[in-house]
């Protein structure tokens, strides 16, 4: 199983999204750890998310051994997978994404 997230238009819920991908659940502590809590930020303006994402983003940029505790023993879910996810969902937000755009994940 895995999250599944989208960021797009909140008024058009059937248009492909602009940014889609995935992570593994078995990381969620890793990102809980970073301060992306997925309930918490489904629903949220791209404005209202981006600065927690980027945050998440320096904090595992920062503390790689540290996150490396929280990957998944049997390794579905890796520090540098989840960190190539945050990775290319920051460098979204702050370069393509506008402030309207929803981000929701499932």
């Amino acid at each position: 199983m895995s999250y599944w997230v989208y960021v797009k238009p909140k008024e058009e819920p059937v248009r492909p999204a602009e940014f889609e991908g995935n992570v593994t659940y078995n990381v969620s502590t890793m990102l809980r750890r970073a301060g992306i809590h997925p309930a918490i930020l489904n629903g949220l303006t791209v404005k209202e998310v981006r600065p927690v994402i980027e945050h998440a983003y320096m904090v595992m940029y920062d503390n790689a051994d540290y996150f490396r505790r929280f990957e998944a023993s049997n390794g579905w879910g890796t520090y540098e997978t989840t960190f190539k996810f945050v990775t290319n969902l920051n460098t979204y937000l702050i370069n393509d994404a506008p402030d309207d755009y929803v981000m929701w994940w499932s």
